[in-house]
């Protein structure tokens, strides 16, 4: 913005003069009292201009020429300044170039019907420049509204294109006919393969085959409750052709015409899935060598005894069925012969939390 100014000649007659801002767009006042100012101005130049010129006009006093201060002062000032450049265009006329100049009267009617009706349509110039001044400023607000929101766009698609290639999780968008119209960059770190080998496939193409009636189960939910996530846990193929566990959220946006798919955000769960079938298998293998040990095994709480869980060999000790004596207390079934071992085995187990080859007598 460029401030445009009278040269500092007399600095308290710079003070007085009206300061306008000279931008691309036209000239803009820092205050109200400027914009009469300004109207005073171009009007008394106008009627300066039209009095210099008087010999090629002779008497007539063209009235036309006093539009352009009026179009001028309501445009760049409003209606008021508009309105008063109308007054002072009358008035001067009426004074230094209507018969009898420098007099307010007239002598023909017909000036007067003349000066009547350039009052009237001064005051309508007026009234349509301010018009067309608000509208303008309209325009320019609204322009700035919409590239303020393209701005603001434009950051939002810049952050939501970093999460999704920085994000561990991938995303895919899947049309009513299984077609793949989108996947995030994720989905190579995850499956493999770059976004546009998986774009236009089918989106059971990689799908284990043991899983794909729990897909269609899936996609029976998600047309069934659109809007609504299901959660979603299946296995791929990777690009290197191992399997892999994928465990997610998939919704039914068919209905939004904006994105019409099938929105699935997933993640990789293989090692997880690793350690939960590593860790059963090995219950498993601890539940099978507790159970037919030859040793007698036994599970129970220290403060009552109570029996959680107690092998074959010491059933058939007792001569119970395991259910007999599971959650009963082990009392019930045998007691220690010197109550002072018992009561050093439940001391060193509670310290140390073990007790290594303590002989006693049940």
């Amino acid at each position: 913005m460029i401030r445009a100014q009278t040269p500092n000649l007399a600095a308290s007659a710079s003070d007085n003069l009206p300061k306008v801002n000279a931008t691309r767009r036209g000239i803009s006042f820092q205050s109200p009292w400027a914009t009469y100012a300004f109207a005073g101005l171009v009007t008394a130049a106008t009627l300066g201009l039209r009095l210099a010129l008087g010999a090629w006009f002779g008497d007539r006093p063209v009235l036309v020429l006093f539009f352009i201060p009026i179009l001028l002062s309501a445009y760049f000032g409003g209606l008021g300044p508009g309105i008063f450049a109308t007054l002072l265009a009358a008035v001067g006329t009426d004074y230094f170039l209507v018969p009898p100049v420098h007099s307010l009267t007239m002598a023909r009617l017909s000036d007067g019907v003349q000066w009547l009706i350039f009052s009237v349509a001064g005051g309508l110039v007026g009234v349509l420049s301010e018009a067309l001044r608000r509208a303008r400023r309209h325009d320019a607000e609204l322009f700035a509204q919409l590239n303020l929101a393209h701005v603001k766009l434009q950051e939002s698609e810049v952050r939501f294109r970093a999460i999704l290639e920085h994000s561990g999780d991938s995303i895919s968008l899947i049309d009513a006919n299984n077609r793949i119209l989108y996947v995030s960059p994720s989905v190579t770190a995850v499956e493999g393969y770059l976004p546009e080998e998986l774009i236009g496939r089918n989106g059971l193409e990689n799908t284990h085959p043991d899983d794909l009636p729990l897909v269609d189960e899936i996609v029976r939910k998600l047309v069934a409750q659109p809007g609504q996530p299901v959660p979603v846990l299946w296995r791929r193929r990777h690009k290197l052709g191992h399997w892999l566990w994928l465990e997610g959220v998939a919704t039914n946006l068919l209905h939004e015409p904006a994105v019409a798919a099938i929105v699935t955000n997933y993640r990789d769960v293989t090692a997880r899935k690793q350690i939960d079938l590593a860790l059963r298998e090995s219950e498993a293998l601890f539940s099978e060598a507790f159970r037919f040990s030859p040793d007698c095994v036994l599970i129970s709480r220290v403060s009552d005894r109570t029996v959680i869980r107690a092998n074959d060999a010491l059933c058939r000790l007792w001569g119970k069925a395991p259910d007999d004596v599971v959650g009963k207390p082990g009392a019930d079934f045998s007691n220690w012969v010197k109550e002072e071992e018992r009561v050093a085995f439940v001391r060193k187990v509670t310290e140390t939390g073990e007790c290594l080859n303590q002989e006693t007598t049940l």
